[in-house]
């Protein structure tokens, strides 16, 4: 129960000091595991609420998830990322009118599934953080354009991605 007025103290406070709309983005994410040299492709959209408590500053809050839409052959095992859920912190800091950097803290769900014509198949779930940073051009006050690098629990993930603000 104290979490949660904590929760909602936070946003209200947030609310009542800075302006905010509603973010979306939608992207194309390269995963890249340096052990087994496989990569994974995932298309993700996310869903945020951007608050903006200074003029350099933006802070937002997201929602990931997303479809893996590549996979790799391992010891003749077809391997992909079958799904992403994640939540997001992100911080954006303007360098100039139109391109901010990023800082993103993440936390989310990755299912892979591993398919082999004699073994059969299986699913496997792991949760991990991640971290990263990146860079982003605003085209217009509406929309963006971005590209990125996250470490997720060992995999490096660079993303390319496009940003609407509502």
């Amino acid at each position: 129960m104290k979490l949660k007025a904590i929760f909602v103290g936070v946003a209200l406070l947030f609310s009542a000091q800075a302006s905010a709309q509603t973010v979306t983005s939608f992207g194309y994410y390269n995963a890249h595991e340096n052990d087994l040299d496989v990569d994974f492709g995932v298309l993700v959209g996310s869903v945020g609420y951007q608050f903006e408590p200074a003029d350099a500053i933006r802070i937002v809050p997201e929602v990931r998830g997303g479809i893996g839409v590549t996979d790799e052959s391992i010891l003749g095992a077809e391997i992909k990322i079958r799904n992403v859920v994640a939540a997001a912190l992100r911080v954006e800091l303007a360098i100039s009118e139109p391109v901010y950097l990023y800082t993103v803290s993440s936390y989310g769900e990755y299912e892979f599934k591993a398919e082999d014509r004699v073994l059969g198949s299986a699913t496997v779930s792991d949760d991990d953080f991640g971290f990263g940073g990146g860079v982003g051009f605003n085209a217009s006050q509406e929309l963006a354009f971005e590209a990125g690098y996250e470490d997720v629990g060992g995999l490096d993930v660079f993303n390319a991605s496009v940003r609407v603000r509502f």
